[in-house]
């Protein structure tokens, strides 16, 4: 690189590093939600496609985009995303490069559904793009119990402690 030429990828850490000007939650042109938490251990917990059940248990309206400057409002958001499955990522050059990175048979897409049913415990179900299941299905719930039968129904798995799940990452 010659001198005064720009990184761009240091470029895209530097003003995410100032990640009180983003918004945590997101609309594009396809169905789900972005949401992006800032934990204060650094980096960003995301997750791409959030549908509308996972909104409203992350807080959020259905139908609204949303910010946050409080810490301690932060620190909650990036606990329930956890609780969801979201990702963690040293940088938003990481996570920005895996959302356009090319899929391969070698290298399938992963998916994790979480249900947190009323009565306690923890479904999960995790998949790959290849495995042929119709995890599609799971954004038609409208309710986190509708979610969690779904998922039972696909073959998920229930964990009386929300712990013993290891693909997760819990407080």
């Amino acid at each position: 690189m010659s001198p005064g030429q720009k990184n761009w990828a240091e470029d895209i850490d530097t003003v995410c590093d100032n990640h009180e000007r983003f918004e945590r939650l997101r609309y594009g042109p396809d169905p789900g939600a972005e949401v992006v938490g800032y934990p204060a251990k650094g980096g960003l917990y995301a997750m791409s496609k959030a549908s509308s059940v996972e909104v409203e248990f992350l807080g959020f309206s259905r139908f609204d985009t949303a910010a946050s400057n409080d810490t301690d409002t932060e620190e909650a958001l990036c606990d329930n995303m956890r609780r969801l499955g979201a990702v963690w990522w040293k940088t938003q050059y990481d996570y920005t490069m895996s959302q356009i990175g090319v899929r391969s048979p070698r290298n399938p897409k992963r998916y994790i559904f979480v249900g947190w049913p009323a009565a306690g415990g923890i479904w999960v179900l995790t998949a790959t793009e290849l495995d042929g299941k119709s995890t599609g299905i799971i954004h038609n719930a409208h309710s986190m119990e509708e979610r969690c039968t779904v998922i039972e129904k696909l073959g998920g798995k229930f964990y009386e402690n929300p712990k013993d799940c290891l693909d997760l990452d819990l407080p």
